[in-house]
């Protein structure tokens, strides 16, 4: 559970599905991911660029409770982005 607070969309420059131990995630990257991430704890940052060298972006989420599929979720997400992924 991270508290970065709202990225606005122009900030996304892609989103994908990624898999963490069979379970789906949306990752995504960041077009600034130093500023956003700054207001990590250094263990918070460590964990993200760790999850970055393994290919899962700047950050990702699960949809796990949710009402949509990681799939569905990710075609939504898609609409929004600022540029053709």
């Amino acid at each position: 559970h991270w508290k970065i607070g709202t990225i606005p969309w122009s900030e996304f420059t892609g989103a994908w599905i990624g898999k963490i131990k069979g379970n789906k995630v949306i990752c995504f990257s960041l077009r600034q991911p130093e500023v956003t991430l700054s207001e990590l704890s250094p263990t918070g940052r460590k964990l993200v660029l760790a999850n970055r060298a393994l290919g899962f972006g700047d950050f990702q989420i699960m949809s796990v409770g949710l009402d949509k599929s990681a799939d569905e979720l990710l075609q939504e997400i898609l609409r929004y982005l600022p540029i053709p992924v």
